[in-house]
């Protein structure tokens, strides 16, 4: 269910592996993709729910693993005149001549060219399993409600429409965002939960109604949380902020993000904890993935009070998955669901790019930052109070008021989901949360039950001896994950598909869900 950029990864995976099979099925495959969104194979992050500014959060050279950038880049080189008249002004007139000259490695590319890409790519690759008989994709828009066990495996229910098939992939990207506690109206006029719901020019567009409404000094904007998403809504808000003379205030628990800056000519990191942790390594030592955190944190720490952090962090990424074979099983497990997504959120980048528009933001005035955790805030009029509370858990009204309020403060965790679908496969018992309570517990066939398989950030907070996630977000690590996944996938469908011709029950010739696809029935 969603078919984002997970689910179409583990599809290009599955048809190829199906493709490539010594024995191909004697009948196609039928996959059908779900997704709730008429816009197939992008999802939220790389479609149209994203604004036309929102850029990758690394450049090019690692945003995607070597081969997917060769193909991407010979896409954009194809495409370059297309995407740059339909690009954002900004984007264009900063980078126009690099794009020109196809030195794309060192960009950061807006996202929705990632998603057209995709498209293309899953396009062409659905028409070529179909031409040779491997399998028939087709796409259904619909909410799915529940997913039911069947004798013919699960039944997908979508409002009037049931799907009998053999296999499910959910692929649904992250948990929802979480909501902004309020007192009133969780639905009063500027008050923005989540930034992309239905999509950020949408929210945008809202914004703009709200703002003008207010008073020119009323015309404030808090958003709670300093995430890369907090950072896209600044970057795409700044037509707003010139238009009506708004402001924006970023409340964030040290006030500026410690990654809204861009590295400094010269900065050079020295990593000692990590170089210990080395040595350690080098000479056979077993470590524990809470000294793993501990000398991450310490050379954060170091580096930020010595202005290198930026450096210090580009080299602390990298070298994270070397020590990964000197931790046993239990720290493992340890690292996949308790300190692996600290690590991550200490270690967090966000796109240069987006940084340097901030940098005139907040040379110009339009931003400002607060320091203090969100607890609250109530309308009062047009405008919304907001309380916050500082490191010691001191609560406080700020003293001036928002026309808007907007939410960027991370996802809700599994186990208290209030995602329909998500809650109903828990509460049945299909499902358990994972480890870390980030994502859904899985064995090494990527089965959170079977047949029912998960693909993407669900992954999170997972280890096995051949599986450990404990963060599933990047299109770098979705594409290690897919193939695995779709090899799982591709034997369980061809097997049904032998059953089948051998006269055994199954439904009707092979049926699987993907991401939002099944190979299904639909009645």
């Amino acid at each position: 269910m969603g078919a984002g950029v997970s689910a179409t990864h583990t599809l290009l995976a599955l048809l190829r592996d199906l493709a490539a099979a010594p024995a191909r099925p004697a009948r196609p495959v039928r996959i059908l993709v779900v997704d709730r969104d008429p816009q197939f194979f992008s999802g939220v992050p790389y479609g149209h729910r994203s604004g036309r500014a929102s850029l990758t959060l690394s450049t090019l050279a690692g945003f995607l693993p070597d081969d997917e950038r060769a193909r991407f880049t010979a896409w954009l080189d194809a495409e370059r005149d297309r995407l740059l008249a339909a690009a954002d002004a900004g984007w264009a007139e900063r980078h126009r001549g690099d794009a020109e000259a196809g030195r794309w490695d060192g960009l950061f590319v807006p996202r929705r060219w990632y998603g057209e890409y995709l498209t293309a790519q899953a396009t062409a690759a659905i028409a070529e399993a179909r031409s040779a008989g491997i399998a028939e994709v087709a796409l259904l828009t619909a909410e799915i409600d529940s997913i039911e066990r069947s004798d013919r495996g699960f039944a997908v229910n979508a409002g009037d429409t049931r799907i009998e098939t053999a296999a499910v992939l959910l692929a649904t990207g992250s948990p929802p965002t979480r909501r902004l506690p309020t007192d009133g109206s969780g639905t009063a006029a500027g008050l923005v939960h989540d930034l992309y719901d239905p999509g950020l020019d949408e929210t945008l567009a809202r914004l703009r109604e709200q703002l003008g409404a207010a008073a020119p000094e009323d015309r404030r904007v808090l958003i709670a949380g300093g995430n890369a998403s907090a950072l896209e809504f600044v970057l795409a808000s700044r037509g707003i902020l010139d238009e009506l003379g708004a402001r924006l205030t970023v409340l964030s628990p040290g006030g500026r993000p410690r990654n809204w800056r861009r590295k400094t000519p010269g900065e050079v990191a020295e990593l000692p904890a990590l170089a210990a942790l080395t040595a350690r390594a080098a000479d056979g030592e077993n470590l524990t993935a809470a000294e793993l955190f501990e000398a991450v944190a310490a050379d954060l720490r170091d580096s930020v009070r010595a202005g290198t952090d930026v450096a210090a962090v580009q080299a602390m990424v990298p070298a994270i998955p070397s020590f990964l074979p000197r931790l046993s099983d239990r720290e493992r497990s340890a690292l996949a669901t308790r300190h692996g997504m600290a690590i991550t959120t200490l270690l967090r980048q966000d796109c240069g790019d987006a940084v340097a528009v901030l940098e005139a933001l907040v040379e110009r005035g339009a931003v400002d930052f607060q320091a203090g955790r969100y607890v609250g805030c109530r309308p009062v009029g047009r405008a919304f109070e907001v309380t916050i509370a500082d490191g010691r858990g001191e609560q406080r009204a700020l003293p001036v008021r928002y026309a808007a309020v907007v939410g960027a403060v991370g996802f809700e965790g599994v186990s208290h989901t209030g995602a329909p679908l998500l809650r109903q496969l828990l509460d049945a018992g299909i499902v358990e949360a994972s480890g870390s309570d980030a994502g859904l517990r899985v064995d090494e066939q990527f089965q959170a039950a079977p047949g029912l398989y998960v693909m993407g950030p669900l992954l999170a907070g997972n280890a096995h001896p051949r599986l450990l996630v404990w963060h599933a977000e990047s299109v770098r690590r979705i594409m290690s994950l897919a193939p695995e996944a779709a090899k799982s996938i591709a034997r369980e469908m061809i097997l049904v598909v032998e059953n089948d011709l051998a006269g055994a029950p199954s439904p009707d010739g092979g049926a699987v869900a993907l991401g939002g696809a099944h190979d299904a029935t639909v009645r």
